[in-house]
């Protein structure tokens, strides 16, 4: 376990040390928090307070992951993406990742994330995608990487979800140079297919 991570085994609690200190409670915590501010807000009013609170935490693990790895570029962070993930994220009841990563054409990082028992979508039955948590902090760990290595941001998207009949939960992190707009997810739909055709199913 990265020394990143200070877990105690029990209750799926870690805490991540970077500019700001986070906790990340138990799952069931922070899905009840997020089912209770549905109440009280608009939906789009509780994902927005989610996005930023979670990438915010994001953030911070991704900064402290690339001190303890000593990580200085891009494609050494990649890299290891799939092997750090598949072993932290199970062990915090997040879900059962698989990830692959490649650079565009136009050198930026692309990353697609599919997992297996994203909590979020427990129990959920809805239309659209819900896993706005687990896609902040993932897209938070991104915008650390890019910010420091590349001096880009990050754009992320929740392509398929669970929660309304698909077999996975699928997200794809597209960095993009700072300033450039929202990204057209379809145009990035040949790389997509690409680095989807390189996860064996399990």
């Amino acid at each position: 376990m990265p020394s990143v991570f200070q877990w105690d085994g029990l209750n799926a609690n870690f805490t991540a040390y970077g500019s700001h200190k986070f906790g990340i409670h138990p799952v069931k915590i922070i899905q009840l928090f997020k089912e209770a501010m549905s109440l009280s807000l608009t939906d789009r009013g509780a994902r927005a307070i989610l996005h930023r609170v979670t990438k915010r935490g994001g953030v911070s693990v991704g900064q402290m992951t690339m001190a303890t790895y000593g990580w200085k570029e891009m494609g050494a962070a990649l890299e290891s993406m799939d092997l750090l993930m598949s072993r932290v994220f199970p062990s915090v009841g997040w879900c059962v990742p698989r990830i692959r990563t490649m650079f565009r054409n136009n050198g930026n990082a692309l990353v697609l994330l599919k997992g297996k028992n994203c909590y979020e979508t427990e129990g959920v039955s809805l239309p659209g995608p819900v896993c706005i948590i687990f896609q902040s902090y993932i897209e938070g760990i991104g915008e650390a990487l890019s910010s420091s290595f590349t001096g880009k941001t990050v754009e992320s998207r929740e392509l398929s979800c669970v929660a309304r009949g698909d077999d996975c939960c699928t997200f794809i992190l597209a960095e993009k140079t700072k300033g450039s707009g929202i990204l057209d997810f379809n145009e990035l739909r040949g790389d997509i297919e690409h680095l989807e055709s390189m996860i064996i199913p399990s």
